[in-house]
């Protein structure tokens, strides 16, 4: 019994696959080279939009490496792949000979049908974001932005041509603590999940036999690129100064735990890493 591991090659990536190499199986890892952590701002903006830019994606990536860099699987321990080799006959073909048990993809680009029927075992999908009410894109983002920073989560399901709208395995979603930034609850988030992926996997992998995901009772929504504008960093840096979780807190704004769903062999896991989540001070 083999895993495939294909993610991208930023540090929370290599970070999840130190953590599913720990799970005790061979695992093969193919790592997409990804786009730059920390973009320039796009010439379009006004200075003060520029800065609050600038701002943001320094921020993401100081709290990238704060989190992941110093405990990541090394690059070399993976087989680089450009975006254009993703989906190309070399990998399917690579696939094809290794036949894992599971294909599990995580930050890399979408991945074909061609290549996901070309092997006999499962594919699951690690999503940064809790599906139903976050597919898609940037949705660490938005929980923040709607003031629900509670919501920032994780999800594991299979791999469907749904844009993370396949059946769901497991959830994580992280505990806000009074001094929280944005991108201190998404890189929790993923270190979180990313710790409880050995048990996970060995679990789910256990009996040998397919597993059954959990279909949400809602589609819920999907967060597309193009809904995201600079703009929207005005609130989030501009007006609360990277202070969300202090401002539910000393609001009074409603936080409902996130409902997190698992396959049943899964709830003793949930319930310990979840108990019903109320916001720390």
């Amino acid at each position: 019994m083999s895993i495939v591991l294909i993610t991208g090659d930023h540090p929370r990536h290599r970070y999840l696959a130190r953590q599913v190499m720990a799970c005790g199986l061979p695992v093969t890892w193919f790592a997409e080279q990804r786009e730059h952590f920390t973009p320039p701002p796009p010439a379009h903006l006004n200075r003060h939009l520029a800065t609050l830019w600038q701002r943001h994606f320094s921020l993401r990536d100081e709290c990238e490496h704060s989190y992941f860099s110093q405990h990541g699987a090394p690059l070399d321990a993976a087989i680089p792949i450009t975006s254009a080799q993703l989906n190309a006959d070399d990998l399917i073909s690579h696939l094809r000979q290794l036949q894992p048990r599971l294909l599990l993809s995580y930050g890399c680009h979408k991945l074909s049908p061609a290549l996901l029927s070309c092997f006999d075992g499962m594919a699951w999908n690690v999503h940064g974001g809790l599906s139903p009410w976050y597919r898609g894109c940037i949705t660490h983002f938005w929980p923040s932005y709607l003031l629900e920073p509670q919501m920032t989560g994780m999800t594991l399901h299979t791999t469907t041509e749904a844009i993370d709208g396949g059946d769901i395995l497991y959830q994580s979603a992280v505990t806000p603590r009074r001094g929280d930034r944005l991108h201190d609850l998404a890189c929790r988030a993923v270190r979180e999940f990313s710790d409880a992926l050995p048990e996970v996997l060995g679990t789910l992998l256990a009996s040998g036999q397919p597993v059954a995901g959990i279909r949400p009772a809602s589609s819920g929504r999907i967060w597309t690129a193009r809904m995201w504008q600079p703009q929207h960093l005005e609130l989030i840096y501009g007006q609360m100064e990277d202070k969300i979780v202090d401002y539910c807190l000393d609001s009074g704004v409603a936080m409902p735990a996130a409902k997190l769903l698992c396959v049943e062999s899964l709830a003793p896991l949930l319930s310990s890493r979840h108990a019903p989540a109320t916001l720390s001070n």
